[in-house]
C-alpha cells in the first residue's frame, strides 16, 4: 500500500477486520485509522473489546436498517460483553 502518497495526513481503512487484524493495521503505520462501521451495530462497546481483546459479535447484515418499531431486533439490542 502506498501510504507515502498521503503522508502525514491520516489514512483510514475499513473492511473485514476483527480485533487483531485491527491492532495490526493501527499499528503499521504513523496515522492509520480503523473504521469499523457494521461492527458499532453488533458491539455496542466496541473500543472496549479491541482494548480488551474481547471477540466482536457477529451481525445480522439482513436487520440493517429496517423500518419500524418491531424492527429493531439486530439493530438496538445486541448486549454488551461480560
Amino acid at each position: 500500500m502506498q501510504r507515502d502518497l498521503w503522508s502525514p495526513r491520516p489514512l483510514i481503512l475499513a473492511g473485514g477486520f476483527d480485533t487483531e487484524s485491527a491492532r495490526v493495521a493501527a499499528d503499521s503505520g504513523e496515522n492509520t485509522l480503523i473504521a469499523m462501521g457494521r461492527y458499532y451495530i453488533s458491539c455496542p462497546d466496541l473500543p472496549r473489546r479491541v482494548r480488551e481483546r474481547i471477540p466482536f459479535t457477529p451481525y445480522e447484515r439482513d436487520l440493517f436498517y429496517q423500518n419500524g418499531p418491531d424492527k429493531v431486533h439486530g439493530y438496538t439490542d445486541y448486549p454488551f460483553a461480560p
